[in-house]
């Protein structure tokens, strides 16, 4: 971790998923992340889409058969029982989700700030509770596994233990639309739905954005990059946003969008310093695998 320029805690062993700071980062900014549990582990950063797994190759020389067997049980043993704990966290998020869901009220009137400060944009859909705006998390049945919270200030968070790979959000359109776009945050969906009136699918993050891209890839989508330029791992600027948006496009042959404009990042910033019109030109410019 240290080599990748990551700054972890001290090591939980306890096979959990722990978040901290990536580089470069706020405090608040817990992007990365660890699950360790002795013998192994792994690591790796939602936002950069790095991901990087360990596990210490035991020397067997000298060890009977019986303890052989003894040590490979004791090793699945231990495996189940991490399985088991993630499910149980996995369960108790998506009640938690719901519970939550259920006690917020839809924003008809733009009582929270964060929408206002993006533009400002719709609701679509999202709802309220406290000073969080919920944005539902559903899997491919339609149920409802986690909610991204945003709050006033903008910092996004995911219920604890909660499932986010494979979970999606759709903004808006009919589902026999001939144009669809995935993108990664809401703000992002939001503008573009706004600019286009089209179906857009909401991934919240780049490392889920392949598999949300390749759950609809019959749809023939549109993929929309996030253009991370001034992110910087290990002291060196990467674009982890546009990476993995190109990766997707070249590997499903879909066409792709890139926002490209001076200090800015995403497709809501662009829309709100230079203009709808501008934003509406480049949303045209299809780049092709």
């Amino acid at each position: 971790m240290l080599d990748e320029g990551y700054d972890p805690p001290h090591l939980e062993d306890d096979g959990k998923i722990h978040k901290f700071p990536a580089p470069d980062k706020k405090a608040s900014n817990r992007s990365a992340w660890y699950v360790y549990f002795g013998t192994g582990g792994a690591f790796g950063d939602w936002v950069s889409g790095l991901s990087y797994k360990w596990h210490e190759k035991a020397d067997r020389r000298g060890f009977t058969d019986k303890e052989t067997r003894q040590r490979d049980a004791e090793a699945f043993a231990a495996a189940a029982q991490r399985f088991n704990e993630k499910e149980k966290g996995q369960l108790a998020a998506r009640e938690k989700a719901n519970l939550m869901w259920s006690k917020a009220k839809p924003d008809f009137t733009h009582l929270h700030q964060y929408l206002d400060n993006k533009g400002p944009i719709g609701a679509h859909g999202t709802r309220v509770l406290d000073d969080m705006l919920l944005v539902p998390i559903w899997d491919i049945k339609g149920k409802l596994m986690n909610l991204q919270r945003i709050y006033q200030d903008g910092t996004k968070k995911f219920l604890y233990g909660g499932e986010v790979s494979g979970g999606y959000y759709i903004i808006g359109g009919e589902t026999t639309a001939k144009m669809w776009y995935v993108c990664e945050g809401f703000a992002t969906g939001a503008t573009i739905h706004e600019l286009t009136g089209k179906h857009v699918i909401i991934a919240f993050n780049c490392k889920n954005l392949r598999l949300v891209a390749q759950m609809w890839r019959r749809h023939k989508p549109i993929i929309v990059a996030d253009n991370d330029y001034e992110t910087k791992i290990r002291g060196e600027l990467v674009n982890p946003g546009l990476e993995a948006a190109m990766e997707i496009a070249n590997e499903f042959s879909l066409d792709l969008v890139i926002p490209v404009w001076e200090n800015y990042t995403d497709w809501n910033d662009l829309a709100r310093e230079a203009g709808s019109k501008e934003a509406k030109r480049q949303l045209k410019l299809r780049v092709q695998p």
